[in-house]
This record gives structure tokens, sequence and C-alpha cells, in this order.
């Protein structure tokens, strides 16, 4: 055999190429076809998939809804379930499948619309008034940018626009609207008579031996569970803006690099005519509103005093057309593009050209200038004070939780020495159980039920940390549970009273 090999060695390298080459070829491309494959797609609405980074930004978002719902209570573990993440790539779908249908019976709104529909919106207003700059921060601490945003605000209110007034005109039949109404109606004479129990308990005799059979046969339904003395300490934003101290120096500072936030910045008030163009309209629709929007300048220009007459007339945008054109205050950031531009480089009572958009052509005038108004320090200086103290406080938060972190492990079986380097009071509580904290009369002194961290010592993942095995039976610190992200907890099990059934005793007045 090795023989035959050696005298055909031309033939085997030939016929091993054969093999080994269209294998390598074949890896090489399902490799490539891998690494250039986009990112898992969970399902496909009319051809538009929806992707797994959109469904985690919508999983995020959700998450962070409940956190702000259920404060301290919030446990991921609890909630974050497959059935929540079924329901919410279900809502996508939803979601997705009313879009599709807006863009293809072109529902739409106004610009005018959008903009006071996000101006109302009280996150991104500073003392009533719509900021920009909040606008542009709320929109980046959740990974959307203000185009996103306001396209899927756009969908949305193009859909509630045919969806609200189908639901609001459903008509119950008559039959059940006279069924309601005569249950509503109907009236009843009624003649009351009241036993109080008070009136009887003079008749009623419990002697010894009936509180003694009773406890004899009840004794399961007296048990006390298993429950835990806890020493902890409490970490959150009033701990860590205690003692901070803010300099006259720090509040000029910050008044200075904040200027623009402590006033109104300039505001005009504007009015336009608009052409709309609709989407995919072709180039000679597009020339004719043009055109048209032309010859309106024209006409504005020559007579600034009948634009409003010549808005109601012309104008293509419902939201305004009825009110001459009116756009409302507009502030930098309102708008976008050329039409912003338009609105901020003129002066009063002047009359653009015409202006193009996403939505169509416009002929703007602006009809009123409000100059910015810086208001001075002494003005806003309580509010200063709060942000910088709040900020000052963030920091040392950030510092004192390292500390903590580590102060927890340098020595387990001991939070004092914890609290004193990090500054924090040492405290106390009993009742706490697996399921809950005892009340007051079975917890004995120093209840956690009667505490004013009741709800952190009754957080579930505390509960849980709490009769884990290091810390349940060798009495070790807990590591910081982190509850949200400006609360943290450390704990340590100082006692442990097993399950018993209290004495006759303790339990002969509420037996009786």
């Amino acid at each position: 055999m090795f023989e035959f090999i050696r005298s055909h060695r031309r033939w085997m390298q030939f016929i091993l190429l054969l093999l080994i080459v269209p294998s390598f070829f074949l890896v090489g491309i399902q490799g490539y076809e891998s690494f250039m494959r986009k990112e898992p797609e969970l399902a496909t609405v009319a051809g538009q998939p929806i992707s797994r980074a959109e469904f985690d930004q919508a999983h995020r978002n959700q998450l962070e809804q409940y956190r702000q719902r259920l404060g301290a209570q919030f446990d991921p573990a609890v909630i974050d379930t497959p059935q929540l993440r079924e329901a919410l790539l279900n809502q996508l779908i939803n979601q997705r499948l009313l879009a599709n249908v807006a863009v293809d019976n072109r529902f739409s709104v106004s610009d005018e619309t959008l903009r006071n529909t996000i101006a109302a919106i009280p996150e991104v207003q500073d003392n009533g008034r719509f900021s920009p700059e909040r606008y542009r921060q709320v929109l980046a601490a959740q990974g959307m940018s203000p185009t996103s945003f306001e396209a899927g605000l756009r969908r949305d209110l193009a859909v509630a626009r045919v969806l609200e007034p189908v639901g609001q005109s459903a008509r119950a039949p008559a039959e059940v609207v006279a069924s309601l109404e005569t249950a509503l109606t109907q009236q009843r004479t009624v003649q009351l008579r009241r036993f109080a129990a008070a009136d009887f308990r003079s008749q009623v005799t419990v002697t010894p031996a009936d509180i003694q059979a009773w406890y004899d046969a009840n004794k399961q339904q007296l048990q006390i569970p298993e429950q835990v003395q806890v020493q902890y300490l409490v970490l959150n934003e009033a701990a860590a803006t205690e003692g901070v101290q803010v300099k006259d120096e720090d509040l000029a500072s910050y008044y200075e690099q904040n200027k623009n936030r402590f006033g109104q910045p300039e505001r005009r008030r504007a009015s336009h005519i608009m052409i709309e163009v609709p989407a995919g309209a072709s180039e000679d629709a597009r020339k004719a509103a043009r055109a048209k929007a032309e010859a309106l300048a024209t006409q504005a220009a020559a007579n600034p005093a009948q634009f409003a007459e010549l808005a109601r007339k012309n104008s293509q945008d419902a939201g305004s057309a009825a009110n001459g054109g009116d756009l409302g205050w507009l502030a930098p950031g309102m708008l976008s593009g050329p039409l912003e531009k338009a609105i901020f480089s003129q002066s009063k009572d002047q009359v653009s050209g015409v202006v193009e958009s996403p939505s169509g052509f416009h002929v703007v005038k602006v009809t009123e200038i409000q100059p910015a108004a810086i208001k001075p320090l002494a003005d806003v200086k309580d509010q200063i004070t709060a942000e910088v103290r709040k900020q000052l406080a963030a920091v040392r938060f950030s510092e004192m939780a390292s500390q903590l972190n580590k102060q927890v492990y340098d020595q387990r079986d001991s939070l004092q020495p914890a609290a004193d380097a990090v500054g924090l009071k040492l405290r106390t509580a009993s009742g706490v159980t697996r399921e809950g904290l005892l009340p007051a009369d079975q917890a004995g002194p120093g209840s956690a039920v009667d505490s004013p961290d009741a709800s952190l010592l009754d957080n579930p993942r505390v509960r849980q940390v709490l009769f884990s095995p290091d810390v349940l039976r060798e009495k070790q610190n807990s590591g910081v549970i982190e509850l949200s992200p400006d609360t943290m907890l450390a704990v340590r099990v100082a006692a442990v009273e097993p399950a018993h059934v209290p004495a006759l005793e303790k339990g002969s007045d509420s037996i009786r």
C-alpha cells in the first residue's frame, strides 16, 4: 500500500486537493455569512423585521417604568418573566401593524400638533415651559435621538386620530342601555336591624379550660415562623447629603456655567402658509406646489397685513389655517431645519420666501419677538443651592458606596467597622421572616414593622439575602444590596429565633 502511494505521489496529491479544497470553500462561505449576518430578528411584520436591539430597548424602558412605579419593592427576578417578554413582543407587533396601516393610508398630524404635544410633556419642561436642553437630555438618557422620538410620536398621534373616534363612537345596544338605566335608577326600601357583638359579650363566659382546649387544638395556627434580628446600614441620598455644605463661589460658578437655564431664551411668534406635498408625490406635483407657494409668497410680501387672511384661504395645515396660520410661541429647538432658520433669521412682520420642509412648502411671517431674559443669581439662589448640593451628594454617595463595598468584606463578623468608616448609623430591627415582617406583638422590642425602614427590610431581595446560608447560619455580613440607584443596604443577622408556638400565657388574651 505504502509502495503504491510512493509510486503515485502526484496522483495522490491531486486527489487530496480535490477532497480538501471544497470543504475549505464551504466552511469559509459559512463563516463569512455568519460574520455578515445581521442581528437576530424576532418577528417580521409586512416584510419589516423587529430586531433584537429594538426589543431590548423596549424591554429596558418597560423595566425602568416598573422600577419607578414600585420603588424599593422592585425585583427584576419576579417581574421579568417569559410571559412578560412574550406580551411585550406582541405589543411591538401590534404597534408595527398599526404603523403600517397609518403609512399605507397616509394618516398624519401637523407639525404644530406634534410640537404642542412634545411641549406639554412635564419631563421636558423647565418652570412650566418647554426646555430644548432638557428635551435632549431626557431623550439621551433613554438612548433616543429627537428624530427617532418625533417620528414615533408622530406615528402614534396619527394612529390615535383614527382609533380614538372609533372607540368613542361605539354604541351599546338599546336593550343593554335600558337594563343599565333600570339598574341605576331603581329604588329599594330597606329595614335594618343591627346586632352589636358588644351587646352579647357580657353573656359569654370563657373559662380557663376553654382557653386551654382551644390552645391545644390550634397550636399550628398560633405558630410564629422563624425570625431574625437584623443589624443593617442604609446608604441613600439623605445619608450622602447630610453635612454637605455649598460655598458661595460654587454657586456663582454654577450660575455662570448654566445661565441659559435660568431664564427664557428668545421666543418668536410666527404664522405660516403651508402647501402640502404628499409623500411619494411626482416631480410635476412638487413643481405645481412650489409655484403655488411662490405666488402666495409674492402676494403676502406685497401686503403683509393680509397674511392671516391668505393663510385661512390657502394654507393646507389643518392645525393652524383656521387661526390665520398662527404657530404660537416658538423657542430654539422646537422646530428643525430650514423652517426654524427662516423664523429665527427674520425681523418682525417680514415675510419669507418659499421654505421647503418634509411636509411641503411654507411661507413664513414673524409676528412677535420676545428677547431672551436671564434671571439674576439672587432670584435662583435657592434652586442652584439645591442642585449643587445634589451634585456634591452624588459624588459623595459614589465614594461612600465604594468604601462600604470594601468595608463589609474586610471584617465579615461585624458591621460596626463599616459604619464607623463610612459614617453611617448601625441600626437594629427584629421580626423579619422569610415571608415578611411579623406584627409588633410577635416581633418584640425594636420591631421591623414599626421601623421607618420597614419597606427596605420587607424587600424580597433583602429577605432572600438574610436567609441565605452565609448570612443566616454563619452570621456574616452580606454584600451591598442595591435596591435602587440611590439606595443601598448592607445587612447582618444578629440573632435567630426558631419557629415556635408561644406559651399559653402570651396568647391567652387573644384566645379569650
